[in-house]
């Protein structure tokens, strides 16, 4: 059984919320894509935060969008080991 790395999640989640002062905390679940919390310009900002948080580059086989559309899903693909 694999668990959350909350401290991956919690650093996702401070890296948008740093991005967006106007937002007091986002759902998980919430698609940061098609809300345009993530542009398409933060996008590549994005990957490199997670490869940060993963301490190891991402295949381009594993950049697709739908891979990164929510802070669940990046934590589930990403960040749990």
């Amino acid at each position: 059984m694999t668990t959350m790395n909350d401290g991956g999640l919690d650093e996702l989640r401070k890296w948008v919320l740093d991005k967006h002062p106007e937002l007091e905390d986002i759902d998980l679940d919430l698609d940061i894509i098609d809300s345009r919390i993530v542009s398409s310009l933060e996008f590549i900002s994005l990957l490199l935060f997670v490869e940060e948080l993963r301490g190891e580059p991402l295949l381009s086989d594993d950049v697709q969008l739908e891979s990164f559309r929510t802070l669940r899903m990046i934590n589930d693909n990403f960040l749990v080991r």
